[in-house]
């Protein structure tokens, strides 16, 4: 992204990832889960996981 002076600002870019980003751990658990329904014949459009540590909520969609 660019800012008003027309230089790279990544911040912005940043703030985006973190937000859409999945943890690895969290990200692992739904592949497992991607696969497992995949043997079974099925596709899996959306999973949504909540970490009942944080409360923080993560939504992989297709």
């Amino acid at each position: 992204m660019k800012n008003g002076e027309g230089y790279t600002d990544t911040t912005p870019g940043k703030a985006i990832y973190r937000l859409r980003h999945i943890p690895e751990k969290i990200w692992e658990v739904i592949r497992i889960g991607r696969d497992f329904f995949h043997l079974a014949g099925l596709d899996v459009t959306e999973i949504t996981v909540e970490d009942r540590k944080s409360g923080k909520r993560y939504t992989w969609r297709k």
